[in-house]
């Protein structure tokens, strides 16, 4: 049975010197939501995230994520090498559960040839054990994948090394590599591209085999105006909205005003879409 929370964040504070970013903030995400994190520049939704990470754990208060399950942390300037392709990059996304096929198939070839001293029950257990975590992850069809989120992001030429790419398409990289690699909890500090925010979603259910019975993920994205940013994060599902106190009701009917403008929406944005959670001294 999963636990109630993927991720809980209780009474946390982070300062740098003098400068308080985050006090007393306490965060709990149900499996699958959407979680639009909005604020402006210095607000404090980088730390927040890196906090969600664990690349930052020097905090007061705690910081948890539930048990066996996995997070993925995508920068506003992610780290890549300029020298490798972009395909190189996406197999490097996906080399965790490809070193499990590759295990599979030597297991496969050594009980079509055994040697002196096999022990068959053994050997069967264990490609019982990675039979298991390939069919999970889709890993028979790993090109397929690759191609699929490729597609879907609009990347450059396979063969086009990093280093030649603007720093938007070098950010689709990153995206794409973060799909691939089929985490739980997703955060998203970047603008994203403009594209159907839908289309992305649907690739990570895809390339995480949601038919197989896995937690649908949870996606958390950063947004720094309450403008065309807001619209991003409702096309990418956003289900409710982490921001600095602007007044509830203030706040609410901008977002509302936003998205029916730029979604061109000519009936009420859903209530239930516009869940507002607000935090206090930062974000």
């Amino acid at each position: 049975m999963a636990p109630k929370f993927i991720f809980e964040m209780s009474d946390v504070s982070k300062s740098f010197g003098e400068k308080v970013v985050l006090r007393n903030i306490s965060l709990s995400f149900f499996y699958g939501a959407k979680i639009g994190v909005v604020g402006e520049n210095g607000a404090g939704k980088s730390t927040l995230l890196k906090i969600m990470a664990g690349l930052d754990k020097d905090i007061d208060g705690t910081a948890t994520l539930a048990k066996g399950m996995r997070v993925r942390y995508v920068a506003q300037e992610p780290e890549v090498d300029l020298e490798k392709t972009v395909r190189e990059h996406l197999r490097f996304a996906v080399k965790p559960i490809q070193d499990v096929v590759d295990r599979f198939n030597e297991i496969s070839e050594r009980m079509a040839d055994p040697q002196e001293g096999d022990d068959f029950d053994k050997l069967m257990n264990e490609m019982g054990r990675l039979q298991e975590q390939i069919d999970a992850s889709n890993g028979w069809e790993l090109d397929r994948l690759m191609d699929i989120a490729s597609d879907a992001l609009v990347l450059p030429p396979d063969d086009a090394p990093l280093g030649q790419l603007s720093g938007g398409e070098r950010r689709r990289v990153a995206l794409c590599m973060a799909l691939l690699e089929q985490p739980d909890l997703l955060l998203l500090d970047l603008k994203m591209p403009k594209m159907d925010g839908l289309q992305v979603l649907q690739v990570l259910y895809r390339v995480r085999g949601e038919d197989r019975g896995r937690f649908p993920p949870v996606v958390v994205l950063t947004s720094s105006e309450l403008d065309e940013d807001i619209a991003d994060a409702y096309r990418y599902g956003a289900q409710s909205y982490i921001c600095k106190p602007l007044g509830h009701s203030d706040f609410t009917k901008t977002v509302h005003d936003t998205l029916q403008y730029w979604l061109g929406l000519n009936r009420p944005v859903p209530a239930r879409r516009i869940g507002m959670h607000f935090v206090h001294e930062g974000l």
